[in-house]
């Protein structure tokens, strides 16, 4: 074959496509709010096990953790690594994440992990399909201190080969404040039964999309980003505004609620966004 015919071949074979990686996590609570960077659950993505997610307090089977993508994943195992893993110290004062419920779209998978530090190796039982996910803890390793809170270290999803999180997403993980807390799915319309979907994504990018059966319209895209404490979005024909979130903390069946209001010309984002559906 000539040179020629060769590089026409390699012109024509589709470009390798890039792998998708996590777009979002957020938490039901942490330890320390005063101090929301040290126990952010944006640590569990970045495969440094001195970076840690630790629960509120003591409970913390009421607590849930949830990520998702820009687009659906299929997952096929995580690599795990349970406990606060800073030291051998903190290892033994912290309770460490025994068992875990991982929820997508089409199934669970229940993980169970050793009590030991470093990262452990699950393969799923059957691959999960999907674009969000939800982390449940279901039990714990105690620590001496039966006061003290559950920690876990790492969450690394797979897709195959892989890696959906880790040294690929690290240079995003950093905590920013006001940024960090809009991160994830917010929906609008009736409660219960939301028509809406705003996504915020670690890139800087968002997302607005029909949501279930009653949602209507085509998804619009944008980009947003933190500049002295302001949050901007950038928005397909009307251009870069200012809009001020309000995020209003209540408490609902032990887990914090928040609502999203964004002021100014944000078109179709003018609308109340809550947390939950």
């Amino acid at each position: 074959m000539s040179a020629r015919p060769l590089l026409l071949l390699l012109l024509a074979a589709p470009a390798a496509q890039a792998t998708p990686s996590v777009g979002w996590v957020r938490a039901s609570g942490q330890l320390d709010a005063s101090t929301p960077s040290r126990y952010t659950p944006l640590n569990l993505f970045d495969g440094l096990p001195a970076t840690v997610w630790c629960s509120r307090g003591a409970d913390a089977l009421s607590e849930t953790l949830s990520f998702g993508f820009a687009e659906p994943v299929t997952l096929t195992r995580v690599e795990v690594t349970t406990g606060n893993a800073a030291s051998e110290e903190t290892f033994h004062a912290f309770s460490r994440v025994r068992k875990l419920l991982l929820r997508g779209p089409g199934g669970v998978a229940t993980l169970v992990l050793e009590d030991t530090p470093g990262p452990q190796s699950l393969p799923l039982p059957k691959p999960l399909r999907g674009q969000a996910f939800t982390l449940e803890v279901l039990d714990t390793y105690p620590a001496e201190d039966v006061l003290a809170a559950a920690c876990l270290a790492d969450f690394l999803p797979f897709s195959g080969t892989a890696p959906l999180a880790g040294p690929v997403l690290r240079k995003r993980l950093g905590y920013q404040p006001g940024g960090t807390e809009l991160l994830g799915v917010w929906y609008g319309g009736p409660a219960g039964a939301p028509d809406r979907a705003l996504t915020f994504m670690l890139d800087g990018s968002w997302r607005l999309a029909p949501e279930g059966p009653s949602g209507k319209g085509k998804p619009l895209r944008g980009s947003w980003g933190m500049k002295a404490g302001e949050l901007w979005l950038n928005i397909p024909g009307m251009g870069k505004v200012q809009a001020h979130p309000r995020l209003v903390v209540g408490e609902a069946g032990g887990k914090p609620a928040a609502t999203l209001s964004l002021e100014g010309a944000v078109g179709e984002l003018k609308q109340t966004f809550r947390d939950r559906r």
